[in-house]
């Protein structure tokens, strides 16, 4: 983001403008999924989940690209519904709404941005990131089970463990 600021509204037109934002965020989410170096953090957060090794603390810069994934890993993991994992995952944009148009608003004023809308893909979220994910998950590891398996070298008795841990109180 800050390579975009820098390079003042017309570096942010040509990186950002006619729906490349929103293509960068989907490779992006693809690449949570489908990159090794990836695979081995998110395998070594739901790990320390399902060890129970105290509470896990799991974040990004934003707070809802990384975040967001992992939270959809841990629900979905879980067997929480989909449409209930995408709602929570969508909830992200309430939640960030007033700090994105804080920080919009001092952009403009610096004269860093002229059109806001360019950064609202990045700032945000989108269904289509979600579904990137997730389509990758299918089209790399053929499902879920064996994306927590293969992409984040979860064995069968961490898998149980990672399930009872999420579903029992």
């Amino acid at each position: 983001m800050g390579a975009l600021l820098a390079g003042g509204p017309a570096a942010q037109q040509q990186a950002l403008g006619g729906g490349k934002g929103v293509r960068m965020m989907d490779a992006y989410y693809t690449w949570l999924v489908s990159d090794p170096a990836a695979g081995k953090a998110f395998g070594a957060a739901v790990r320390a989940v399902a060890d129970g090794r105290g509470p896990v603390l799991y974040h990004c810069t934003q707070g809802k690209d990384r975040t967001g994934w992992m939270s959809a890993v841990l629900l979905t993991a879980a067997g929480v519904p989909r449409t209930t994992v995408d709602q929570d995952y969508l909830a992200s944009n309430h939640y960030l709404q007033a700090s994105d148009d804080h920080q919009l608003a001092q952009l403009r004023a610096a004269g860093k941005v002229k059109d806001p809308a360019l950064l609202e893909p990045v700032l945000g979220v989108r269904q289509s990131y979600l579904d990137a994910a997730f389509d990758e998950v299918t089209a790399k590891y053929g499902s879920f089970d064996g994306y927590l398996g293969k992409g984040l070298g979860l064995d069968a008795a961490t898998e149980r463990k990672l399930r009872q841990r999420l579903t029992t109180a």
